[in-house]
């Protein structure tokens, strides 16, 4: 806008100082060639302006995106992280619970996607078809499984623990559960009750009866006596921030 001020006032200028010096007839030529090069100008002015009015949008939009891209880099350097913290807590939780069960026979530890699961088989809990605890399975949960539940839950008062019973398919004949869902229940209802006993928050444990629904070994046919699939297994729920898919789920979203 200045510059076609500063156009306008030469040209007056001009004009006026044509008049007294020159013919009408030059005067006017001079004036239409002052008035054509006064029109290019602002016309090439316009221009300008527009184009310099495109580029600022451009900027501005590269701008944007330049922005959506570092915060999208920053998004994957937090999950990065985030995945990195959660495998190594991972693996040296899984470490202290391969140390817990390394000398005691009949308990194993399981790395699933789910989580990483203390199994312990029926043989060494309970008799034949009962869900009363033996006294020496007692004695190595309580030497073992609750002190390593008691330090996670002093490390995390949000900690989760869940309680599994498993059964293979061999059908229940005398005794007095309904079917093996219902035994299933009722063992790891009894290992849940002895934890508590032994000073661990009810409120961070709950209980889950599969069955023979989840047998780690398949069975050859459904009735099958399979001592490996009999079992109580501990779950130490992972924490969301410790989860790795619960990180990936988050990211995803």
């Amino acid at each position: 806008m200045e510059m076609r001020k500063a156009l306008i006032f030469v040209v007056a200028v001009i004009v006026t100082l044509a008049t007294g010096c020159v013919s009408a007839d030059r005067h006017q030529r001079e004036v239409s060639a002052l008035q054509n090069r006064l029109e290019n100008e602002v016309r090439a002015l316009s221009e300008t302006e527009r184009e310099l009015e495109e580029m600022g949008r451009a900027y501005r939009q590269k701008t944007a995106e330049l922005e959506d891209v570092r915060s999208e880099a920053e998004e994957l350097t937090e999950l990065s992280q985030r995945l990195r913290q959660a495998e190594e807590e991972r693996k040296r939780r899984l470490e202290e619970m391969e140390d817990l069960v390394r000398d005691i026979s009949g308990m194993t530890i399981q790395d699933r996607a789910e989580g990483d699961f203390i199994v312990i088989e029926n043989e060494i809990l309970f008799d034949p078809g009962q869900n009363e605890l033996k006294e020496d399975a007692k004695e190595t949960i309580k030497d073992s499984v609750v002190p390593y539940i008691t330090e996670q839950l002093a490390r995390n008062g949000e900690q989760l623990v869940r309680v599994d019973g498993h059964t293979d398919g061999q059908p229940i004949v005398v005794s007095p559960w309904d079917d093996n869902h219902h035994l299933s229940v009722m063992r790891a209802h009894s290992v849940m009750r002895f934890l508590v006993e032994e000073g661990v928050p009810e409120q961070n444990l709950f209980l889950a009866g599969f069955g023979p629904n989840q047998p780690i070994i398949e069975p050859p046919e459904p009735e099958a006596d399979v001592p490996e699939n009999r079992r109580v297994e501990i779950l130490l729920v992972p924490l969301r921030e410790d989860d790795i898919q619960s990180i990936l789920d988050e990211f995803i979203r």
